[in-house]
């Protein structure tokens, strides 16, 4: 059972609940104060004390509510995401095992074009288990100096060789290290160059750049591909949103968590047809 801190008794005018209330309206509900004489002082003091523990009693099943329905939504997305991929592996199966006992003479390519989707889709799959368990172990806080400038190279070189996409990094001299957790950092440089990437099917340009800024780091990923459009910006970084036809919608959301966990913030400026840009801005440290 909670400690819950009580007052010492003490005669108690109607002047001093003051404090008490205070207390209350700033959100402390844990304490009550002890029973005064059987007098209409001593009656208001059970009707405050049955205000708090009414107060706290909603607000925990106010919490254990948004808990319950985070989980059936988290739950809902993971059930919609694991079924994209199984359905196109259940309909090739299906064409494959159909040709097999037909005794088909095009068995052969059948079997590769079914091993061909069926490898696609593991790897789909794998793309939503890794969305999913990264964005459940944030935060991380395992804090360290970073050099940003080093892990952008890290990460361009990552990304160097798509077809028709060149990859320009660029960094100030003399940058400040950032303080954050590595592996959250590794994981919005990946989304955020991911995402460009992704966002120039025909081919195109990300810029990686970083600069000094306000005594800290600004690290901006430029695409030339398709834009986002304007209805869509203020939701980027919800979990169950995407703009992408593959994919989970979570990159974004993980990048977002991460860069609020390192004390920064994150914006975006894109135009249809026009390419984005998305800047971090992280504290020196």
């Amino acid at each position: 059972m909670r400690h819950r801190p009580r007052l010492q008794p003490r005669l108690l005018a109607p002047a001093a609940l003051n404090p008490w209330a205070r207390r209350v309206a700033a959100g402390d509900l844990s304490f009550r104060i002890p029973r005064g004489p059987k007098d209409e002082l001593g009656a208001l003091v059970d009707s405050f004390n049955r205000m708090t523990e009414g107060l706290e009693a909603g607000r925990e099943a106010a919490a254990r509510a948004e808990r319950e329905a985070a989980w059936r939504e988290m739950a809902k997305q993971v059930a919609h995401e694991i079924k994209n991929p199984l359905t196109p592996m259940r309909l090739h199966a299906q064409h494959l095992l159909r040709a097999q006992r037909d005794g088909s003479g095009d068995l052969p390519r059948i079997t590769e074009k079914a091993a061909e989707v069926v490898l696609r889709q593991t790897d789909a799959l794998q793309r939503i288990a890794s969305d999913f368990a990264a964005f459940a172990r944030l935060p991380r806080r395992n804090p360290e100096r970073l050099d940003l400038a080093a892990m952008a190279r890290e990460a361009g070189d990552l990304f160097r060789g798509g077809e028709g996409v060149e990859v320009v990094v660029e960094a100030e001299e003399g940058l400040p290290a950032v303080t954050a957790d590595r592996e959250e950092m590794r994981l919005v440089l990946v989304n955020l160059c991911g995402n460009a990437m992704e966002a120039m099917p025909s081919g195109g340009r990300l810029s990686i750049r970083l600069s000094a800024r306000a005594g800290g780091v600004a690290l901006e990923v430029e695409d030339t591909g398709v834009g986002i459009p304007p209805g869509d910006i203020a939701r980027l970084w919800d979990p169950s949103f995407s703009t992408k036809t593959r994919g989970t919608g979570l990159g974004l959301a993980i990048v977002a968590r991460a860069v609020q966990d390192a004390g920064g913030r994150i914006e975006v400026r894109s135009g249809v047809g026009r390419g984005s840009v998305f800047t971090v801005t992280l504290p020196g440290g």
